[in-house]
């Protein structure tokens, strides 16, 4: 389960990570695979997680410290892989403690690609500024890459990152500023030279007044833009005028379980009817946990959703430092065809404890 709301734990192991690859199919459509990556710590004094009943947080995230930079040679080019014909090997991206790797591809030109990743270690922007956003862009289908580049500069620590293409060739983007005002959108009219000031959706004064781990999703266009994000409770914001503007954030739910959405689709024959995979547990992850799609046929005004599914309560993982109860739980990726067929794919499990 993509999470990182953990109860506070012992950073005297630091936790290990794998550094982030990039995989590219050298077919005429590039099929490009989403990561769940797991938090299971962040740097000294980082932003506290907000949380249903304490929206100041508290549980902290501790960093490992740990950077492979030197020890790392990053290949310039691509080579084929040897275990999967017509695919590329995978590349290490940097020797950094990359996380949470994000990645776009114009609906158009298959070849640009763009991509964003969460980096606590290397140069920093600023004085005591980390984690970071960084990003990335190809144009020729991932083969070769420009120099990595802050997408944000910002004293508060940044996480979650997600990207989305319009078939104009402009950039949406989405990440998280601490937690107040966390879930934070901008956009790059030039491929990601420049970018808007974020807008933020939580905060002071605001309702919610903290958020946490957005998921986007845009029609092919881009006029209209719906973001899922949590506060324990679920919301969803939407713009219908290319991200100039968003509406305020919608509650989608009535009851005290902690939600995710961890997937999403915009119909392509009415953007005003959109899709949004969720899951939603209880506040100490104990008990059966849910599968739901959220749906909206007035542009994001309203939500209703639908039971898929219900999955026994997750198995523990005292065994891994800094994990515990959630982290095995279940996530949905949702898709739609051109004819507005939806798939969705999701894990869960029919015995408690179980796999």
């Amino acid at each position: 389960m993509h999470t990182d709301r953990v109860p506070p734990h012992s950073s005297s192991v630091p936790s290990r990570r794998r550094p982030v690859f990039f995989l590219a199919a050298t077919l005429a459509t590039m099929v490009v695979g989403a990561f769940l990556v797991m938090r299971l710590a962040g740097p000294p004094g980082a932003e506290p997680e907000g949380r249903a009943g304490d929206p100041d947080g508290k549980d902290k995230k501790v960093w490992s410290g740990t950077s492979y930079a030197q020890e790392t040679r990053v290949e310039a080019a691509p080579v084929p892989s040897a275990a999967a014909a017509g695919w590329d090997s995978e590349r290490v991206w940097s020797g950094e403690d990359d996380w949470e790797p994000a990645v776009g591809v114009n609906p158009l030109n298959p070849n640009q690609v763009y991509q964003l990743t969460t980096r606590y270690s290397g140069a920093k922007p600023c004085n005591n500024c980390s984690p970071n956003i960084i990003f990335r862009r190809s144009g020729d289908g991932g083969a070769t890459w420009t120099v990595d580049k802050f997408l944000y500069v910002t004293r508060k620590a940044q996480n979650d990152p997600q990207i989305e293409v319009a078939t104009s060739g402009h950039l949406f983007a989405c990440f998280l500023s601490a937690y107040n005002p966390g879930v934070s959108f901008t956009k790059s009219l030039n491929q990601g030279d420049t970018w808007s000031a974020p807008i933020t959706f939580a905060g002071k004064g605001k309702k919610p007044t903290w958020s946490d781990k957005p998921w986007m999703m845009i029609s092919p266009d881009g006029q209209h833009v719906y973001i899922g994000f949590n506060a324990s409770d679920s919301y969803v914001v939407a713009s219908h005028d290319y991200g100039v503007s968003f509406s305020a954030g919608v509650k989608t739910n009535s009851d005290t379980r902690y939600w995710f959405h961890t997937g999403g689709a915009v119909s392509p024959t009415n953007p005003m009817v959109a899709w949004l995979a969720a899951t939603d547990y209880t506040q100490d992850y104990t008990g059966d946990s849910n599968i739901k799609v959220l749906k909206t046929t007035n542009g994001g005004a309203s939500w209703s959703a639908t039971l898929v599914d219900t999955s026994r309560q997750m198995p523990g993982c005292a065994w891994a430092p800094g994990c515990t109860l959630g982290f095995f739980g279940p996530s949905a990726s949702l898709a739609v065809d051109a004819a507005g067929k939806l798939m969705m794919a999701y894990n869960a499990g029919d015995v408690v404890g179980g796999p």
